[in-house]
C-alpha cells in the first residue's frame, strides 16, 4: 500500500503545486516574499487591515463550530410532486454552501492580511516601514508612534508627513 501513503501525503501538503492554489506567483527574486497576485494595496485595504485581522479568528471559530455543532445544519424547503400536486417538504442537512462561502471569505481575508504585511515589509525606507508597522501591524496610536519616533512635540508628523506622503508618492489613494 505505498500508493495510499503517497496520496495521504499529497492531501496533507495541499497537492503537488499548492502555490497555485494560493494565488501566488511561482517566480520571484531569491529571498523575497511575494504578494498574492490579485490583491492591490489601496488606502481602504490599509484602513481596514486591523478590522480584517480581528475577523480572521472569529471566522475560524465559526467554521469549527459549523463542523462540530448544530450551527452547520441548514434547513431548506423543496416541493414534493409525488402526489401530483406540489407540497412543500423540509430538508435538513449540513449547509455546504454557507460553509464554502465562509471558508472562501476566510481565505480572502488571510490573503489580504498577508499582502498588506508583505507590502509593509518591502518598504525601502526604514523609518517609513517602522511607522507603517507600528500603526498597522502593532496597532499603536499616532500619539504613541510620535513619542517612540521622537516627534512627541508634533504628534501628527508621522501620520501626515511620513505615512500620507509615502502613500501619495506611490499613488495609493
Amino acid at each position: 500500500m505505498p500508493g495510499a501513503w503517497l496520496g495521504f501525503a499529497i492531501l496533507i501538503t495541499g497537492g503537488w503545486n499548492s502555490s497555485r492554489k494560493l494565488g501566488r506567483s511561482s517566480t520571484g527574486a531569491a529571498g523575497q516574499e511575494e504578494r498574492p497576485l490579485n490583491i492591490k494595496i489601496t488606502r481602504k485595504l490599509l484602513d481596514d487591515y486591523r478590522k480584517i485581522k480581528r475577523e480572521i479568528p472569529i471566522l475560524e471559530i465559526e467554521l469549527e463550530e459549523m463542523k462540530t455543532t448544530d450551527s452547520g445544519i441548514g434547513n431548506s424547503t423543496i416541493l414534493d410532486y409525488r402526489t401530483g400536486q406540489a407540497r412543500p417538504q423540509s430538508v435538513v442537512g449540513f449547509d455546504k454552501e454557507l460553509y464554502r462561502r465562509r471558508e472562501k471569505t476566510l481565505e480572502k481575508k488571510k490573503a489580504q492580511v498577508k499582502a498588506v504585511e508583505q507590502w509593509i515589509n518591502q518598504i525601502e525606507d526604514g523609518q517609513t516601514r517602522c511607522i507603517f508597522r507600528m500603526y498597522y501591524i502593532d496597532g499603536m496610536t499616532w500619539l504613541k508612534i510620535a513619542d517612540k519616533t521622537g516627534y512627541s512635540k508634533s504628534p501628527d508628523y508621522p501620520r501626515k508627513m511620513i505615512r500620507d506622503r509615502y502613500l501619495e508618492k506611490h499613488g495609493i489613494v
